[in-house]
C-alpha cells in the first residue's frame, strides 16, 4: 500500500490527530444518498471546539510524505494544483484521475481566494438550519491555534452524544480559479453538486446569492465550439449568401449546409479570414469568419491550452474537434475554421458540386489573407457541396493524428465514399512514397515476434501460435529438439537511457528501463518515430515488462512470447541467466538456456524468478494496471499469489503495506 493515504481512507480508518479533540466515528449517513457521516461519541457543549485544521499552502510543500493528518492544504493558484496531483502520482502512485476525484468532492473554499483539501476530509455533511440539524460552524477569519499556527477552527452550537455532524455549504465560496479549473475537467465542486441535491433548480439563486448574479459561472462559455457556432447560426460567419444548416441529404454525413437563394456561377458562397495560431494570445476575440491556421505541432498544443483555459473544454474534446473537422489545401498549414464550414464531400459537379475554394493567395477586398469559395452555380434549396480530394494537409498534422490514434477528416471521408479506392485517391495527392502509406518503421514487440521476423534471438527454429494454455494467448513452440543447456534465446541488453532512436534497434534487443525517464523516453520516441498513442505503449508495459534484479526493468524489442510454468512437471523448460552472462562478443545478454526441449513443444519459463523495481511497480499502480508477473501469479495460483510475491519481494515491502 502507499506511504501516502488517501483524505477519505485517513477519515474513514480513524487515524490519529486529524484535529478532532473530540470523540467521533465515521458511518453511513443519515441522508440518504450523502455517503458517510461523522458522528459525536459525547456531548459537546456550544462553543466548544469540534474540529481544528492547520492551514498550510500548497506551495509551502514540497513532499507530502510527511504532511500530518490535521492539515488543511490551501491552493491558491492553477499550479498548487497540479502540483499536488504531480505528488500523489509520485509519491503515493495515485493516478490524475484519483486526484480529480477528490477535488471534486472534496475541495471546499471559505473566502474566494484559497482552496482546500484537508489531510483527513471532514466527513461532514450539509444542513442549511438547526432544524435541519446544523449543529457546528467553522471560523475561517484569522482563526489560530494556541500555538498561533493558523487554522480553521469548527464550533459546536451544541452537539449530542450520537448526533451526525452538520456544516452549512451555503458558506463555502470557492475561488475564481478553481471554478474555472472543475469546468475545464468537466466537474461539478462540491457545493454546487450538494446544493443541488438539496435544492433541486433553486440551488442557481443560492449560488447567485453567493458569487453574484454577473459570476462568469453563470455565463455561458465565451468561447463556443466552433460546430455550436455553425449549428446555431451564430452573425458574420463568412457567408455573404442566406444559408441554413439542417441534415444533409447524404445519409450518416450528419449536418450539411443549404443555399436559401440562387448564386450565380462565380459569386462567393462564403470567405474566411486566415489568422496564424501563432499569432494569436487569446481565443476570446476571435471573430466567428476566421480560419485559423496551424504550422506547427506547438500551434496545435497552443489551441488545446487556449481552449481548455478560456473555454473550460477539455483536451479530449478538442481532439475530436481535429479529427472530425481539420483541414488543409498546401500541405504547409492545417485549418481550423472557428465557425466550421459543415458542408460535405462531392467530386463531381453531376454528384452536387456546385462550389470551390480558391486558397492560392486570395485576398479580401481589405487584403486580408483568406479562402475565398465561389460558386459553380447554386439553386436555392440545393445542398452545398465541396471537393475533399483538394485537401492536403501538412506531414506534422498527418503525424499528430497517428500519434493520437484518429484518422483526418479527408482519409475518412474518402474511405467512407471509395472504400478501399480511397487509397489510391490518397496516394494521388500525397505521392505513393508518402510516411502515411508505409508501415511504420517501429514494430510493436509483439508484432516484431508474431511475424516472425529475422534476428530475435533465436539460434533455434521456432513458431508462434495459440498457447497451450487456455486463456494465455500465444505461446512459442520449438520446431526442433534441444539438448539441456543449449541456448534457446538470447536478448542483447541495451539501455534505454543509451537510446536516442528506436529505428535502428535490433530485433534481438532487450531494452533496460532505469528509472521513470527511461519509460518516459520509451513512450515519446514510440509516438513520434513510430506513431504509437501512449495508451498502446502503456499496454506493452502492462503485458510484456519484466525484470529479474529489481534494479532494471526490461522490454524486449521482440517478445519473448514464452509463458510460465513453476516446475518441470508443469511444462518448465526453459531458464534465463541473468547473472552477468554476455554474448561470445562480450555484449551484456540474457541468456536463456533449455533443460531439454523435444521438437513440437511449448516453451516454458518461470514468472516466479521475475523480480521489478519500485519505480516501475510504482508507475503499474499509478496507471492503474498490474505488472505481467502479478497478473500471472494470479491467474495461476489465486490468493496464493501474494504468498509468492512476498517470497520474492518481502512481506514488508511497500506493494504490501
Amino acid at each position: 500500500m502507499s506511504a501516502i493515504t488517501l483524505p477519505t481512507e485517513n477519515s474513514i480508518k480513524g487515524v490519529a490527530n486529524q484535529g478532532f479533540p473530540i470523540d467521533t466515528e465515521v458511518k453511513p449517513s443519515s441522508i440518504e444518498g450523502a455517503g458517510n457521516g461523522r458522528y459525536a461519541k459525547q456531548d459537546v457543549a456550544p462553543g466548544d471546539v469540534v474540529v481544528q485544521k492547520v492551514l498550510v499552502p500548497m506551495e509551502d510543500i514540497s513532499s507530502l510524505l510527511n504532511v500530518e493528518k490535521n492539515v488543511t492544504i490551501t491552493f491558491a493558484r492553477a499550479e498548487d494544483l497540479e502540483k499536488y496531483i504531480s505528488l500523489m502520482e509520485k509519491e503515493g502512485g495515485f493516478s490524475r484521475n484519483d486526484v480529480l476525484k477528490l477535488y471534486e468532492h472534496f475541495m471546499y473554499g471559505f473566502d474566494r481566494k484559497v482552496c482546500c483539501l484537508n489531510e483527513s476530509t471532514w466527513t461532514i455533511n450539509h444542513a442549511e438550519s438547526a432544524e435541519g440539524g446544523l449543529n457546528c460552524v467553522v471560523d475561517f477569519k484569522g482563526a489560530q491555534l494556541p500555538d498561533g499556527r493558523p487554522a480553521y477552527v469548527c464550533r459546536s452550537y451544541g452537539v449530542k452524544s450520537g448526533a451526525e455532524l452538520f456544516m452549512d455549504y451555503n458558506r463555502f465560496a470557492l475561488p475564481d480559479f478553481y471554478l474555472a479549473y472543475t469546468r475545464r475537467h468537466m466537474y461539478d465542486d462540491v457545493q454546487t453538486a450538494t446544493l443541488k441535491a438539496v435544492h433541486g433548480a433553486g440551488a442557481e439563486d443560492l449560488l447567485k446569492g453567493i458569487y453574484g448574479a454577473d459570476h462568469a459561472r453563470f455565463k455561458p462559455s465565451g468561447i463556443m465550439l466552433p460546430t455550436d457556432n455553425s449549428i446555431k447560426g451564430v452573425a458574420n460567419q463568412g457567408f455573404p449568401i442566406s444559408t441554413e444548416v439542417a441534415p444533409s441529404s447524404i445519409e450518416g454525413a450528419g449536418n450539411g449546409r443549404y443555399a436559401r437563394q440562387d448564386v450565380a456561377p462565380g459569386d462567393v458562397v462564403v470567405q474566411k479570414v486566415l489568422v496564424p495560431m501563432a499569432e494569436i494570445s487569446s481565443l476570446l476575440n476571435v471573430e466567428k469568419n476566421v480560419t485559423i491556421t496551424f504550422a506547427c505541432l506547438a500551434d496545435l498544443e497552443k489551441y488545446i491550452s487556449l481552449m481548455g483555459s478560456e473555454g473550460g473544454f477539455p483536451r479530449d474534446v478538442v481532439l475530436k474537434l481535429y479529427e472530425h473537422f481539420m483541414y488543409g489545401f498546401d500541405r504547409k498549414v492545417c485549418c481550423l475554421n472557428v465557425s466550421t464550414w459543415t458542408i460535405n464531400h462531392a467530386e463531381i459537379a453531376k454528384d452536387g458540386l456546385n462550389w470551390v475554394v480558391d486558397f492560392k493567395d486570395a485576398q479580401l477586398p481589405d487584403g486580408r489573407p483568406a479562402y475565398v469559395c465561389r460558386s459553380y452555380g447554386i439553386k436555392s434549396g440545393a445542398e452545398l457541396f465541396m471537393d475533399y480530394n483538394r485537401f492536403a494537409l501538412p506531414d506534422f498534422y498527418l503525424a499528430f493524428a497517428r500519434r493520437h490514434s484518429f484518422e483526418d477528416v479527408q482519409t475518412v471521408t474518402l474511405k467512407a465514399v471509395y472504400g478501399a479506392g480511397a487509397e489510391d485517391a490518397l496516394k494521388g495527392i500525397y505521392g505513393a512514397d508518402h510516411p502515411r502509406f508505409q508501415p511504420s518503421a517501429i514494430m510493436l514487440p509483439t508484432d516484431n515476434s508474431i511475424n516472425g521476423v529475422a534476428n530475435q534471438g533465436f539460434p533455434i527454429s521456432t513458431e508462434v501460435k495459440p498457447s497451450s494454455i487456455e486463456g494465455a494467448g500465444n505461446g512459442r513452440y520449438s520446431k526442433q529438439d534441444v539438448a539441456p543447456g543449449e541456448v534457446v534465446v538470447q536478448k542483447v541488453l541495451v539501455p534505454m537511457a543509451e537510446i536516442s532512436s528506436l529505428l535502428n534497434v535490433e530485433k534481438d534487443v532487450t531494452i533496460t528501463f532505469a528509472c521513470l525517464a527511461d519509460l518516459e523516453k520509451y513512450i515519446a520516441l514510440m509516438g513520434t518515430e513510430g506513431g504509437f498513442a501512449r495508451d498502446v505503449v502503456l499496454k506493452l508495459y502492462e503485458h510484456f515488462v519484466y525484470g529479474f534484479d529489481r534494479k532494471v526493468c526490461c522490454l524486449n524489442v521482440s517478445t519473448w512470447t514464452i509463458n510460465h510454468a513453476e516446475k518441470v512437471e508443469g511444462g518448465l523448460n526453459c531458464v534465463v541467466d541473468f547473472k552477468g552472462a554476455r554474448l561470445p562478443d562480450g555484449r551484456p545478454a540474457y541468456v536463456c538456456r533449455s533443460y531439454g526441449v523435444k521438437s513440437g513443444a511449448e516453451l516454458f519459463m518461470d514468472y516466479n524468478r521475475f523480480a521489478l523495481p519500485d519505480f516501475y511497480l510504482a508507475f503499474a499502480k499509478q496507471h492503474g494496471f498490474d505488472d505481467v508477473q502479478t497478473v500471472t501469479l494470479k491467474a495461476v495460483y489465486g490468493s496464493g499469489a501474494e504468498d509468492l510475491l512476498k517470497g520474492i519481494y518481502g512481506a514488508n515491502h511497500a506493494r504490501f503495506n
